[in-house]
């Protein structure tokens, strides 16, 4: 992680040499271009001096006419006004590479802070990349044991598959038991409603016969308490006439013995 940005930074301060490079020359290149151009100071004394009446009086040289004193002093003024323009030019020229020169220091500055911040990054980045490799070393630990702990899970879900059939089977047969038994409780169940028809059926007939038994019953205590009603009355008549035959006897009785006394006297 730290290789890129290290790149980055070389990079970044190759394209500042190159920035500044371009600008350092022009000042000297500006000054050899004027050093070049031809000295053409004029002035009115210098102007007199190159007449025509004085050339001609002072030395043996050819007469210059005014026409061409004229068209030299045109095309001196006009040279004038393009060293000034030129000047002028080197003027704005001069400002800019000023304005460059400040932008390219202002640049160098913001990519020293850049650098100082992407080399606080890359410590940082070192840092989190040894934190990393700390973590990848338990990450792999933990991959491992991971691993390990698959193999068991694996073994275990086979056991688990292998209980699984086994607890299938057992429902299986467990399921078909219980629809034997509920065929078979389906099947007592009918015999066992028959049985409670046949119960009910003899219940009312046992009813029935009942009704007419307590009837029957009825009658009998009813004539068994006339008969007892009868023996009463019987028992009671018996009674008094045994009691009338005792009386009888005993007055019989009496009067035999008092006639035994009186045949005794």
């Amino acid at each position: 992680m730290s290789l890129p940005v290290e790149r980055d930074l070389v990079a970044h301060d190759r394209r500042i040499v190159n920035t500044e490079a371009p600008t350092k020359p022009v000042k000297p290149a500006l000054d050899e271009r004027l050093s070049n151009a031809p000295s053409l100071s004029f002035s009115p004394s210098s102007s007199n001096a190159s007449s025509p009446v004085t050339s001609a009086a002072t030395s043996s040289e050819p007469v210059v006419p005014p026409q061409r004193v004229s068209w030299t002093w045109m095309h001196v003024q006009q040279r004038m006004r393009m060293l000034h323009a030129w000047d002028a030019k080197c003027t704005v020229e001069e400002q800019a590479v000023r304005q460059l020169e400040r932008e390219a220091q202002q640049d160098m500055d913001d990519s020293m802070s850049r650098k100082s911040a992407l080399m606080e990054q890359l410590q940082r980045l070192c840092r989190e990349e040894m934190l990393l490799n700390s973590s990848e070393s338990l990450l792999q630990s933990e991959i491992a044991a991971l691993a390990s702990g698959r193999e068991k899970l694996a073994e275990s879900c086979r056991a688990a598959e292998k209980q699984r059939r086994i607890t299938v089977d057992n429902n299986a047969q467990r399921h078909q038991q219980l629809e034997e038994a509920q065929q078979d409780f389906e099947r007592r169940k009918a015999l066992h409603e028959e049985e409670r028809q046949e119960v009910r059926e003899e219940t009312a007939e046992l009813d029935a016969r009942t009704a007419d038994l307590e009837a029957k019953i009825v009658a009998t205590v009813q004539r068994i308490a006339d008969q007892e009603r009868k023996v009463r009355f019987l028992e009671a008549d018996i009674l008094e006439a045994e009691q009338t035959r005792i009386e009888a006897l005993q007055r019989e009785v009496s009067c035999l013995l008092s006639h035994l006394e009186a045949q005794d006297r």
